[in-house]
């Protein structure tokens, strides 16, 4: 959290728990811009993010550290799959979608557990989206147990972790083992920008086509091709 603060704020990392409810203006550790809107210190703590119009890429923590897990079990998978690869989803998207093993995961953070203020969804609205999500899976060929859905309601590395490993359906279909992951590895990639990542690899690879970086960052090609775009008017030497 200590990267956010802007030099002439830094003092309050010592006179401030990361409960407090004092407001900073933060600073974007990834490419140094610095917000005019200011945000609680408890806020940047649990989202692990300050929504940076620069270089954020509209990413959870919890779905960048997922996607890092499956990265290092080296599994496929689709990150916000799009109509053309489930057809029958519109006017709903889901989170990941395995097509080899025809699994679909839900990333459900705090608002499908408890009434949040920033949410226009009621607690009730988003419990039947939920609800009408599942069914249309299930009625489109999804079995029950191939429906996971993830309590990621804290954006924390612990509890992360240990919803992932006390998950029957996850565990069942993907034989996870605790020691077989870096569990600090998949919090620091969850810490840095999707869009970055892409966009530097990019320049490490020029040869790299969307398709390439698509199926290298588990992402759909739109994905790709908006990180490119927003991330070449960044100052780079902050990145």
């Amino acid at each position: 959290m200590i990267p956010f603060f802007q030099e002439k704020d830094k003092h309050l990392i010592y006179e401030c728990r990361r409960s407090s409810n004092k407001k900073i203006y933060p600073i974007c550790p990834y490419c140094g811009e610095k917000r005019n809107i200011s945000f609680k210190i408890s806020t940047i703590y649990r989202l692990h993010s300050i929504g940076c119009p620069k270089c954020s890429d509209g990413i959870s923590y919890s779905e960048k550290f997922l996607l890092e897990v499956f990265n290092q079990m080296n599994i496929q998978i689709s990150f916000h799959p799009t109509v053309k690869e489930i057809p029958w989803s519109k006017p709903h998207f889901y989170d990941f979608y395995d097509k080899k093993r025809k699994v679909i995961i839900e990333v459900n953070g705090i608002q499908h557990y408890e009434k949040v203020k920033i949410f226009a969804q009621s607690l009730e609205e988003v419990k039947r989206n939920d609800k009408i999500k599942k069914e249309k899976a299930i009625k489109n060929g999804i079995l029950k147990n191939k429906y996971i859905e993830l309590d990621c309601r804290y954006s924390k590395k612990e509890f992360l972790k240990k919803s992932i490993l006390t998950n029957f359906k996850f565990i069942d279909i993907y034989k996870i083992k605790e020691n077989e992951i870096d569990w600090e590895e998949c919090h620091n990639q969850a810490m840095k920008s999707m869009y970055i990542k892409i966009y530097k690899y990019k320049q490490e690879n020029p040869n790299y086509t969307n398709k390439d970086l698509a199926k290298k960052f588990n992402v759909n090609k739109d994905t790709v091709s908006k990180a490119i775009n927003m991330i070449k008017n960044v100052n780079l030497k902050n990145l």
